[in-house]
This record gives structure tokens, C-alpha cells and sequence, in this order.
């Protein structure tokens, strides 16, 4: 099968045939349909996660994925030959107490597939079937792949700041993750939704996919203390800054983006004014369930969601596709394997 690799010494792609995985008991092959791109992948190539990787030469990214199920291991029984499945990015041990409570997202030891273990960008992986999620056929494999990671993560922040119909609400950063959280916010009964996005292309995209409007770094004094939710999606202590100090009194802001520096936090300002900030990582199986039951009755909500992907490549691309992505002249992109 075709797999493509990652060199760190030579920050390059390159195609290899590699052997058919053999699967164990509890896994399934999975066919991969489509693969997509995400920001960590970059934060991994850039060597922020150096300590992480299960390879310092090269490595299989991608850990957004959904594909067919092929085969399956004796002790798989809740997948069958055929079945049109998403997959999460990460790997939960299933052991610890939170894998047991159902809240596989707060592992103690969890892995993340195209970091820890080989990823997606590959024709067959093996994996253990408690990764899996039943994809419905008219969801279709386009906003299938996006339920893996970037509809999912979306999702996951907007119940954990517990958006409620008519707020005011503030997204930092127009990725897919950020463009995913407009379209739900809107969705969801979000009275005003503004974005805070440098790149023009990604403005411009998120004005055109659920009517964003704009809120600019150089005229924020406007924007400080008159919104409900903030979503960080950047990463940027900067942006978190901005984010807190744009929040009204008693609001709520979802960290979303990869921290890679520390932050200062005045611990006084949210006291005083009771601000929340919540963490936001991975979703849990009852979240996969209602994210997925929202697409498959909502057509709007799927066609919608699938527009977050501009750009679409085959998987001998995927070097290609990386600088494009790269660029942030882009939404999402997908390789379709």
C-alpha cells in the first residue's frame, strides 16, 4: 500500500510502499477515504512536539480520517466488513478511570495518531475499534472526515462554554476550527458572531460562510467587554489577551488553540469580573452521537460545514497540499486516498 512519510531532516514528504497492517483481536483495517490536514501537523513538523513523536527521522502524519472498514480482529464486535466509519484523532488507553467513565477525552495516557502512533496519510490503518464512530452514508465522506476532528472539536468547545441562543459571541482566529465554530454558533442560535483573523482569505471566508463580522486588532477599545463567549483558536498569547479582555462580565472563554508559550494570567481581573476560562480538548462518545444526529437532519448544516473545505488533493500530493495549507490561503484541505 502507498503511505506517505514526513523527514524532519530533509522537511520533506516522500511516497513509500509499505506492507498491509496486520490487525490484532479487538482492531479492524479501515480503507481510508479521506485524510485531512490539520494545524497540529504543522506544530509537529515545525518540531514543537520533538518530544512526542514515535520517530525522530520520519514520521506517518494525519489524525483526522474516515474510511470503510475491510476486515475485522476476532474480538471486534461493534464493526462490520463494510461499515462507513470516522475516526477520533486520539488514542485512549481504555483502562484508566476516565476511559472506563466514558470521558476517553481526560486519559491519563493518551495517544494521538500521525504523533505518537502512525497516522492517516496512508490506504489501510489498523486500529482498535473503541476509536471508531459510525459514519451515516448521506452524511457522506466529505463532512465525514471533518466530524474526526475539526467538527467534533468545535462542537466539543461550544457545549463546554454552554452557548445559549441570543449571545454575542467572538471567534479568535478563522482556521477550520474557527470557521466550523461560526457555522455552529449561527446554527445554534447565536445572535451576533464576530471574527478577529489576519489573513484576508480566511476573513473573507468566514464572512462569506455564516456572515461574520470583523473585529480588527488595531480598532478593538469598541469590542472590549461586550461579548457573551470567546473561542481561542490561534494558539497566540496575543490573541488570549485579546479574548479576555473582550469578554463581559461573567463570560466564558474556550481555549482551543495549541499554547506553546506561557501566559501571564491576572488572576484579580477574573475574579472581580467573574470570568470563566475552560480548556478544550478531544470530545466525548455521547458528543460524537449528537454532532453526528445534528448533520444527519440538517442538510443546511451539512452543506454548509462541508464549504470549510477548499482545497482537495490525492494523497501523492500531500506535499502540495501542506504548502497550501501552510499558507493560510486556505480553508480545509482533504487527500483523498
Amino acid at each position: 500500500m502507498k503511505t506517505i512519510l514526513y523527514s524532519f531532516k530533509n522537511k520533506k514528504f516522500f511516497i513509500q510502499e509499505t506492507p498491509l497492517p496486520e490487525i490484532k483481536k479487538g482492531e479492524v483495517l479501515v480503507k481510508i477515504k479521506i485524510s485531512a490536514l490539520c494545524g497540529t501537523d504543522l506544530h509537529i513538523m515545525a518540531g514543537d512536539l520533538s518530544k512526542k513523536v514515535y520517530s525522530p527521522k520520519e514520521i506517518v502524519l494525519g489524525h483526522e480520517w474516515a474510511g470503510i472498514v475491510v476486515q475485522t480482529g476476532s474480538q471486534a464486535k461493534n464493526f462490520k466488513k463494510g461499515d462507513w466509519v470516522f475516526g477520533s484523532p486520539h488514542l485512549p488507553c481504555g483502562r484508566c478511570f476516565n476511559c472506563r467513565q466514558d470521558r476517553a477525552n481526560w486519559c491519563d495516557k493518551p495517544l494521538v495518531f500521525g504523533l505518537n502512533v502512525p497516522g492517516s496519510l496512508t490506504e489501510y490503518l489498523a486500529v482498535r475499534e473503541t476509536v471508531l464512530f459510525p459514519l451515516p452514508k448521506k452524511i457522506g465522506w466529505q463532512a465525514g472526515v471533518l466530524l474526526s476532528d475539526t467538527i467534533s472539536t468545535a462542537y466539543h468547545a461550544i457545549k463546554r462554554v454552554e452557548l445559549k441562543s441570543g449571545q454575542r459571541i467572538l471567534i479568535l482566529g478563522a482556521g477550520p476550527v474557527g470557521l466550523a465554530l461560526g457555522i455552529f454558533s449561527r446554527f445554534l442560535g447565536g445572535k451576533e458572531v464576530f471574527v478577529m483573523e489576519t489573513e484576508k482569505y480566511r476573513l473573507k471566508l468566514a464572512k462569506k460562510l455564516f456572515g461574520a463580522k470583523e473585529v480588527e486588532k488595531t480598532n478593538f477599545v469598541k469590542a472590549r467587554r461586550s461579548f457573551d463567549c470567546v473561542f481561542e483558536t490561534t494558539g497566540s498569547a496575543r490573541a488570549l489577551e485579546y479574548g479576555i479582555q473582550a469578554l463581559k462580565r461573567g463570560g466564558r472563554l474556550a481555549l482551543v488553540g495549541i499554547h506553546k508559550e506561557k501566559y501571564s494570567l491576572d488572576a484579580l481581573r477574573l475574579m472581580y469580573r467573574e470570568l470563566t476560562i475552560l480548556g478544550c480538548f478531544g470530545y466525548t462518545r455521547q458528543e460524537a452521537k449528537e454532532f453526528t444526529r445534528l448533520l444527519g437532519r440538517s442538510q443546511k448544516l451539512k452543506n454548509d460545514l462541508e464549504k470549510i473545505i477548499t482545497h482537495r488533493f490525492s494523497l501523492k500530493d500531500a506535499a502540495l497540499a501542506y504548502r497550501i495549507f501552510q499558507s493560510k490561503k486556505s480553508g480545509k484541505v482533504i487527500l483523498f486516498c
